[in-house]
């Protein structure tokens, strides 16, 4: 809508030749690829056409799903071609730079960290209590129910499943997923709520265009993540004014660094129990204005704010400067 065009290329034997000539045919200037270490094969494809800027972006502190015995031999082959074809590194966030690309990363010039920001005013409309009730309505929850929220794509790394263990802790709670729901992983979710018999206070909504609203209805965002860069829930529960518990993943950690009392971490490890006490500590601020207004402010003047990372990105696609050379450092996670 905003005047970007999208070109699917399947991904077999021959994309290195159809993306090599819709590089050239585009007369593209900047390939900046978000796809994990999988970057570096597309680096060397944009060099090999002289694309001059090649940006790999790391969105995550590992891959979301386990290698086999070659795992290792396609990481060290990855790793050699972003740190030989890359004229920038970028990671969403601290831990993603330190455990995606190096703990080194503050000796190369071409790596820097631009958080993923959040437009808190995208939010803010949604902050009254008539639309709170509205919500809460649709999804049958009664106004003393403690109503939590997942929001993600199901996947193996999202541990939704730990989401419906904690929920069997909390007989007062009802929980709603957002997000895609097809997959194994939803499969095996919806089969789990049925196991438990907790059918009558799960949602699963699949594919949602108003999360904002949905979080304005919420009491606490739930995130029972195994592995996360920077997780952008986090950030639009606060933009929200909704507190979160999440999981204790280095990404989770450098939010609550960054925007402290917005949320608590718990240890993957912790009972149900554990995770059931604190989001009943967490859901009292949600009926706290001011707490919630505290919330957004912080999140507007942080690293976080969408106006800092829209500025960094056009930074490093726009700035002319000659190629930087390869960091002869380590290059490991």
């Amino acid at each position: 809508g905003l005047g970007g065009r999208v070109f699917p290329l399947p991904l077999g034997v021959g994309f290195p030749r159809t993306f090599a000539r819709l590089l050239q045919d585009q007369h593209v200037d900047v390939v900046h690829s978000h796809v994990y270490l999988f970057s570096g094969a597309l680096l060397a494809l944009a060099a090999g056409v002289g694309v001059r800027r090649r940006i790999a972006h790391f969105r995550a502190t590992a891959p979301e799903q386990p290698g086999g015995w070659t795992r290792p031999l396609y990481e060290l082959t990855m790793r050699k071609l972003i740190n030989h074809f890359a004229t920038d590194i970028l990671a969403c966030g601290t831990a993603a730079m330190t455990e995606g690309w190096t703990r080194e990363w503050t000796k190369d010039g071409r790596c820097r960290v631009i958080h993923n920001g959040v437009d808190v005013q995208r939010f803010a409309p949604f902050d009254t209590a008539a639309i709170r009730a509205t919500v809460r309505h649709e999804l049958q929850v009664p106004p003393e129910g403690l109503m939590l929220l997942q929001v993600g794509r199901f996947a193996t790394v999202k541990h939704q499943q730990r989401a419906v263990s904690i929920l069997a802790e909390l007989p007062e709670a009802y929980l709603v997923f957002a997000g895609r729901r097809d997959g194994p992983e939803a499969a095996t979710t919806r089969q789990l709520v049925e196991d438990a018999g907790l059918s009558t206070r799960v949602h699963f909504l699949g594919d949602r265009d108003d999360v904002p609203r949905l979080l304005s209805g919420a009491d606490v965002l739930l995130l029972t993540s195994l592995s996360e860069g920077l997780p952008g829930a986090l950030l639009e529960a606060i933009a929200a004014g909704t507190p979160f518990v999440a999981s204790d993943v280095p990404g989770a950690r450098e939010i609550l660094h960054a925007l402290p009392d917005t949320g608590l971490i718990v240890p993957l490890a912790a009972s149900d129990a554990v995770w059931a006490h604190s989001v009943r500590e967490l859901s009292s601020k949600r009926n706290h204005p001011e707490w919630r207004a505290r919330a957004r402010q912080q999140l507007a003047e942080s690293v976080f704010s969408l106006d800092r990372a829209a500025a960094g990105h056009a930074d490093t696609w726009l700035k002319a400067h000659h190629h930087r050379p390869p960091f002869t450092g380590a290059s490991s996670g």
